[in-house]
């Protein structure tokens, strides 16, 4: 009797270590301590006390960050928009005062777990993902493809307009990036289809499915199962899961995020032609200096020095360059668009060169791919 006793014991045991090395998040959750996460979130980027992001608006004279902004750079301003002060959830009420970064209890409150639906900028509404909820209300842009297409509404396409400028989508959108024309993130073209929620790998559905929740940062070992050429986040860009040729170079090895590259390069240079052939005012593109675009003054087509600076700003939009450069904004200023939905990216930027071949000179979609 003492002998089954003792076997059963065992057994027990047994089981119950099995069970842990099985349950893999019950582990880690245990070995990973507040003050490591606590580092681990003050490193990264929602945590920088020094980052642009949360002091922009430091000089302003009213000391305070304007609703529109506050929701995304200030803690403050998100526990406004979820209720937590007392207002009403879903909605920004006032300025946000300085001084305040996404912290802890910004993302870790009943309101935050409570959240059954987004909606982006363009009106459209998405079910909530869980804890990616918190992260789809920041990274969903504050432009859209739906509120372009109003702007430019009624207009002539080719004619300049002095109540038109440039429309930015934004920074770190991925979140309309990765639902696609669910979001209407990009502008899509009359009569054309897109792609919507881009269904990665079923271990990869959410942002913090991918991404670590506090250091951000991408889990390489979760990507290796698939992508056996992933050793760092290096190679991410070189990944490739598409037979086809989008850029038209011959290269069908190359990563997608390089062939979204290729199709950017022939859409920059369909925008030139357009400006310079249709406008009379050719346009350069320097996607690192604000406000992006610029008057080609050489008309050479390259950003010489002393162009690219905010004094030389284009000027002189029509509507059609409008839509065009705000879906170029749109494919450059989230950075893992290649990653987070590049279906969709592609068919906005092949549609944007296949408009603007329209009205000029040479059609540059010859050798490209819309898939």
């Amino acid at each position: 009797m003492r002998r089954n006793g003792l076997l059963l014991i065992i057994i027990v045991l047994l089981m119950v270590a099995i069970t842990l090395m099985i349950w893999k998040p019950w582990v880690v959750q245990a070995e990973t301590s507040v003050s490591d996460i606590s580092a681990a979130w003050a490193e990264s980027g929602h945590g920088d006390y020094t980052s642009e992001s949360f002091n922009h608006w430091n000089e302003e004279e009213s000391g305070t960050i304007p609703p529109t902004c506050a929701k995304c750079h200030s803690g403050f301003g998100m526990r406004d928009y979820l209720g937590l002060d007392g207002s009403e959830a879903g909605r920004m009420d006032a300025a946000a005062r300085l001084g305040s970064v996404v912290s802890c209890e910004t993302c870790h409150n009943p309101a935050a777990d409570a959240i059954t639906e987004v909606k982006f900028p363009s009106g459209e509404v998405v079910p909530a993902m869980g804890s990616s909820s918190m992260c789809l209300n920041c990274h969903s842009g504050m432009g859209s493809g739906v509120g372009t297409a109003t702007k430019i509404e009624g207009m002539d396409l080719d004619t300049v307009s002095e109540d038109l400028a440039s429309m930015n989508p934004h920074y770190l959108a991925a979140g309309a990036t990765l639902f696609g024309t669910e979001a209407k993130g990009g502008y899509e073209y009359e009569g054309m289809t897109y792609a919507g929620k881009f269904e990665h790998s079923a271990n990869a559905q959410t942002c913090v499915d991918c991404h670590d929740p506090h250091t951000l940062e991408v889990d390489e070992e979760n990507c290796q199962a698939c992508h056996s050429n992933v050793v760092d986040a290096e190679d991410f860009v070189d990944v490739r899961m598409t037979k086809a040729d989008l850029d038209g170079d011959g290269d069908t090895t190359e990563g997608i995020a390089k062939e979204l590259d290729g199709m950017r390069e022939v859409l920059v240079k369909a925008l030139w032609m357009y400006s310079d052939e249709v406008l009379d005012n050719p346009i350069l593109f320097a996607p690192d200096t604000y406000p992006y675009f610029f008057a080609d003054t050489n008309g050479n087509g390259a950003a010489d020095e002393g162009e690219a600076v905010f004094p030389n700003q284009y000027k002189g939009w029509s509507p059609r360059l409008v839509r065009t450069t705000y879906n170029l904004l749109f494919s450059v200023k989230d950075h893992g668009a290649y990653a987070h939905n590049p279906t969709y990216v592609a068919q906005l930027m092949y549609d944007s060169i296949a408009d603007l071949s329209e009205v000029i000179s040479q059609d540059l979609t010859a050798g490209l791919t819309r898939p």
